[in-house]
C-alpha cells in the first residue's frame, strides 16, 4: 500500500471515529447499526483497514453522515451534514471524473499510468460499472486527477 493510501486511511478512520463520537455511540452499537464487525470497525478508525465502497456508504447510513465529507480532511471542522442520500455513488464518480480528464486534456490512458490501475479497471470505473470498488481504488484515482476524493462523489451542479 502506497503512503498517500495509508494517510487516506488515517483520515477517513479519523472522521469515522470522530462522526461516531458525535452520536454518542459506542463502537458495539454502531456494529450493531450497520452490520460491519467491531474489531475491523475498530481498525478502520484507527486507519489500518480498506473498506469497499458499499460497507463505507453502510457505516456512514449508520452514523446519519455524509460519505463524501467522511472521505474530507475537513470532516471535523464542518458543521453537521445532512445524511448521504446518493445511490448511484459510481456513476457520479465516473462522470465526474470523465469530466475532469476532458478539462484537463487528458486521456484515459493516463489516468491508468497515474493512477497504477489497469486499463480496464480504470474503465469500468469511468463508466460505473465496478460497483463496489475499494476505496483507496478510489482515491488513487482522485489523486491521479488532482481532485479531492469526496468531491468526485457528489453530483456536480451545471
Amino acid at each position: 500500500m502506497e503512503p498517500y493510501e495509508r494517510e487516506f486511511l488515517r483520515v477517513l478512520g479519523s472522521n469515522l471515529s470522530a462522526g461516531r463520537l458525535r452520536r454518542g455511540m459506542t463502537l458495539a452499537q454502531l456494529a450493531a447499526r450497520s452490520g460491519y464487525d467491531r474489531e475491523e470497525l475498530s481498525a478502520l478508525e484507527h486507519g489500518e483497514h480498506d473498506l469497499r465502497l458499499e460497507s463505507a456508504v453502510r457505516i456512514a447510513r449508520a452514523l446519519d453522515a455524509d460519505l463524501p465529507a467522511l472521505c474530507s480532511r475537513l470532516f471535523q471542522e464542518q458543521p453537521e451534514q445532512r445524511p448521504f442520500a446518493e445511490t448511484e455513488l459510481t456513476v457520479v464518480f465516473g462522470s465526474n471524473v470523465r469530466r475532469l480528464l476532458s478539462e484537463k486534456g487528458l486521456r484515459q490512458t493516463a489516468l491508468q499510468a497515474r493512477a497504477g490501475l489497469d486499463p480496464s479497471t480504470v474503465s469500468r470505473l469511468l463508466r460505473g460499472k465496478i460497483q463496489n470498488p475499494r476505496m483507496t481504488t478510489l482515491h488513487r484515482v482522485a489523486r491521479a486527477v488532482g481532485c479531492e476524493l469526496y468531491l468526485l462523489m457528489r453530483r456536480q451542479e451545471r
